[in-house]
């Protein structure tokens, strides 16, 4: 259950979807290959950088993504409360 999951702290929306956007996964790969490049060419103390830079830009990602998903779900309810006092209004005023 959603709400089990929630509770447990199991339940966290980047982590539950994969884009289907073909370009994800070019990209995705591209990156990948970067960062082989990178690591052949940096001393290793630069490329731990490099490595450090990369884990905190998908951390801030990833409270991007939360950001948007609380959004989308509190715009979503709040629609839903719109719809509801909307039909509301509608049968009392037939």
């Amino acid at each position: 259950m959603i709400l089990e999951a929630l509770c447990r702290g199991n339940y966290s929306p980047p982590d539950l979807i994969t884009p289907s956007d073909p370009d994800y996964w070019e990209t995705n790969q591209q990156v990948g290959q970067i960062m082989d490049l990178l690591k052949a060419q940096l001393s290793e103390p630069h490329y731990k950088l490099v490595e450090q830079l990369v884990d905190t830009i998908y951390r801030v990602q990833c409270f991007e993504c939360e950001a948007y998903y609380k959004l989308g779900f509190t715009t979503g309810m709040a629609l839903e409360r719109e719809v509801q006092e909307g039909l509301q209004q509608a049968i009392l005023y037939k």
